[in-house]
């Protein structure tokens, strides 16, 4: 009687996977999807975080609100000029908000409320 022996590749989950009954073969494999997803989680997660203060507001307004004349600094340019009106010097864009703030005091409709 001669036995031949053969050599079995174990180099990847797959073939690992044929030394296990069908359940654990089943739960391998749902390991195996579950890193993949996880792995695409991670990297749309870094994705977000480094795309996200590329959309940061970088444009300031003064703009005085015309019931109450009370000036504000906005990251947007005011649509509705009904309700508001840009007041720094030839409508200035500051590029921060502490621009911005410093622009506000020598506005004189600001400084006076």
């Amino acid at each position: 009687m001669t036995f031949k022996m053969t050599t079995v590749r174990l180099s990847s989950p797959r073939n690992l996977c044929d030394f296990f009954p069908f359940h654990l073969r089943r739960l391998v494999r749902l390991l195996e999807e579950t890193d993949m997803n996880v792995k695409a989680i991670v990297a749309a997660s870094l994705l977000a975080a480094f795309v996200t203060p590329a959309f940061a507001a970088d444009e300031f307004y003064v703009v005085q609100d015309v019931k109450t004349k009370k000036c504000t600094i906005v990251d947007q340019k005011p649509v509705d000029t009904t309700t508001t009106t840009v007041v720094s010097p030839s409508g200035t864009i500051y590029k921060t908000r502490s621009e911005a703030e410093t622009g506000m005091k020598t506005v004189k409709v600001c400084s006076s409320n």
